[in-house]
């Protein structure tokens, strides 16, 4: 009788057993699946953009976040930034797709020069603001888009700092 149910219960052990090894393997290639395809949307040639019924204005959103490390700093050691910007027109998001390497680029630079605890304030983001918009219009004026190019604001989509 004992060896029936040891029999018994080692079946059952094992069942179980084999039922959790396939119930992690199965969550485990969800989870990677959803990581590895999570960023990739073909359609991603477009910018993001949507406009206001009663109102002309575009949203172009920049790829992807900036990732500032600020390894000096003794209590920020990483700020991660997504920006969005507001335009009057079309061509202008052509203009901003266009030269999306080199407005990277400058705003990257740009953020990376100022002192991280400065950014903890909301004075301290919204000249940060003015100073990316000020770079963008540099970068509109550079490229000879004085007068055709408008960018009439900058939006921090999502500001992370640890």
């Amino acid at each position: 009788m004992a060896e029936e149910i040891d029999e018994e219960g080692a079946k059952n052990s094992s069942s179980k057993m084999m039922i959790i090894i396939i119930a992690l393997v199965v969550i485990l290639g969800g989870a990677a699946y959803f990581f590895m395809f999570m960023g990739d949307d073909t359609a991603a040639v477009e910018p993001e953009q949507t406009s206001i019924a009663d109102d002309n204005t575009l949203y172009f959103t920049i790829k992807n976040p900036f990732f500032i490390d600020f390894s000096t700093s003794e209590n920020i050691k990483m700020l991660q930034v997504s920006i969005a910007l507001s335009v009057d027109n079309e061509e202008t998001i052509g203009f901003l797709v266009k030269h999306e390497p080199m407005i990277r680029n400058n705003f990257l630079m740009l953020i990376r020069g100022k002192v991280p605890e400065d950014l903890y304030t909301s004075e301290g983001k919204e000249m940060l603001k003015a100073a990316l918009v000020e770079e963008m219009e540099h970068i509109i004026k550079k490229m000879g888009g004085r007068s055709k190019y408008d960018v009439k604001s900058l939006f921090f989509t999502s500001f992370v700092m640890q």
